[in-house]
């Protein structure tokens, strides 16, 4: 164990000493001389002054000497106890020190009780305490530095000078490269919203909080996101002295989005159930007056339009009312299905709109049997089959192939249209997105069959895609998992019914 002696204590200590111990020496002698001297007769003292000087000074010499030693042993003796105190200071001072002492089976003070026994006492339980409010620090610090870690938004600090002090790691994932993430940089060099940097300086300069929400750009994502950024200032407690200003960026896009898609999702409801009710007005009004006037040639004409514009209200409620279902909890009845016999059921049911079109369906089948809800899958391939029909050219063909896959089995959809470009293919999916609008509309329809066919196929926990180039027809992709043992299972148990 490294021992800490106080030189300089030591050697400030003998001088002191040294001086006193020499100056009460040379007082005593002369003191003395001049006594002996005054006693001696004038012949004798006359003869005496050589050897009396002689012997003088080899007495002073001896007394300087003994006066050295003694010094030198007072001094050590009364300073070396001060080395543990001088030790406990410096392990006190130096948190590695303190962090690294063994406080339960090392005490500061000695076995045997010195002169400052009582102050090695006093220091070990101060040592204690700050070594308990060090863990305690450090306890706080993980803490806060895990919760910061944790947090789903992109935290940072700046100081004064608005220099970057900490972040998070959303914060190095959003706005900072990897090069980026371990240099000294400033809030302007990487943020260069105008409208934030005058906010943060605000709290800087004057303590205000801000809040704002911008469009701000990402290093991994080329898109602009929104964020609600909070701006607080951060100040000393004692002196109230601003040193720095906290920033929080909450990533809403997701919610911006939503509320996109809530709005034109109104909207599009809107425009779609005022289509069909203009209609049934203005004819109930024509047909109102045709009766009135007499006038029955039209009437028959006129009912059918408007038999078929209820139709078409009628259907979009239930699509309306059945994604409804699907979003909130969609019940299956899972059984083992004939994929064979499904798709001729399906296939008889538009036997008609391919008769006056001159269409034909193929059906190619490698999996002969699905674990899904024959009644969803149904609607899947009559969804799917119906849009294929609708865009398809006339005498043309469509495809519905069955393929066993990894885990799953596909089921896929494939017309000879026109096709659908790759910029509307992200969106397809989506409810009333249509991708022309007039000619969807003539063609009819509600606009939701597609998600009514993606909601159907999440809900059996697959996937559904799309493949498509202008010219060359559309292919809708439909996965469903499948697992043996839940296939063997359900095999026994509609056995078992049977």
């Amino acid at each position: 164990m490294k021992v800490y002696f106080p030189k300089k204590i030591f050697w400030r200590n003998f001088w002191v000493q040294w001086w006193a111990y020499t100056f009460v020496v040379f007082v005593g002698f002369l003191i003395g001389a001049l006594f002996v001297v005054s006693e001696l007769s004038s012949s004798i003292r006359e003869e005496l002054y050589l050897q009396v000087g002689l012997w003088a000074l080899k007495f002073f010499t001896g007394m300087l000497l003994f006066v050295v030693v003694l010094s030198l042993w007072l001094s050590y003796r009364s300073v070396k106890p001060l080395s543990h105190i001088l030790k406990t200071v410096r392990g006190m001072v130096n948190r590695k020190s303190l962090e690294a002492a063994r406080l339960d089976e090392e005490e500061v003070y000695e076995e045997e009780q010195g002169e400052f026994y009582e102050l090695e006492v006093a220091l070990n339980r101060v040592r204690r305490k700050l070594k308990k409010k060090y863990d305690q620090l450090d306890q706080l610090r993980e803490e806060s530095d895990t919760l910061m870690m944790s947090m789903a938004d992109a935290v940072v600090s700046v100081d004064g000078h608005q220099r970057l002090v900490f972040f998070n790691s959303h914060f190095a994932k959003h706005f900072l490269g990897q090069n980026q993430a371990q240099k000294n940089f400033y809030l302007s060099d990487i943020i260069r919203e105008p409208e934030l940097l005058s906010l943060v300086h605000r709290a800087l300069t004057d303590g205000e909080t801000g809040e704002i929400t911008i469009l701000l750009s990402s290093v991994l994502e080329a898109r602009e996101k929104d964020y609600a950024v909070s701006i607080s200032a951060l100040r000393r407690p004692e002196e109230g002295i601003i040193y720095g200003a906290l920033i929080v960026f909450h990533d809403i896009s997701e919610l911006k989005s939503l509320e996109r898609r809530r709005i034109e999702f109104l909207s599009n409801v809107s425009h779609e159930l005022r289509t069909p009710l203009t209609t049934i007005k203005g004819y109930i009004d024509l047909l109102s007056d045709d009766l009135n006037s007499g006038k029955l040639e039209g009437a028959q004409q006129f009912t059918s339009i408007l038999s078929r514009n209820i139709n078409r209200l009628v259907d979009l409620v239930n699509d309306l009312l059945l994604i409804s279902k699907l979003e909130s909890a969609p019940e299956l009845q899972i059984e083992i299905n004939d994929t064979q016999k499904i798709s001729e059921i399906v296939k008889e049911e538009f036997a008609r709109h391919l008769q006056e079109k001159n269409q034909d369906v193929i059906i190619i089948n490698h999996a002969p049997h699905l674990v899904a809800d024959a009644v969803k899958l149904q609607q899947i391939l009559r969804n799917l089959v119906s849009n294929a029909i609708r865009y398809g050219p006339e005498k043309g063909k469509i495809e519905l192939q069955w393929l066993p896959v990894k885990n799953g089995i596909e089921v896929r959809v494939k017309d000879q249209g026109q096709g659908i470009s790759e910029v509307h293919q992200g969106r397809l999916f989506e409810r009333f997105y249509r991708v022309d609008k007039g000619r969807s509309r003539e063609l009819g329809g509600t606009g939701l069959g597609l998600a009514i066919v993606k909601h159907l196929v999440i809900a059996h926990g697959g996937q559904i895609s799309v493949r498509s180039k202008l010219g060359e027809g559309s292919e809708f992709i439909c996965y469903f998992p499948q697992n043996e043992l839940q296939q063997t299972q359900t095999l026994q148990e509609t056995s078992l019914r049977s």
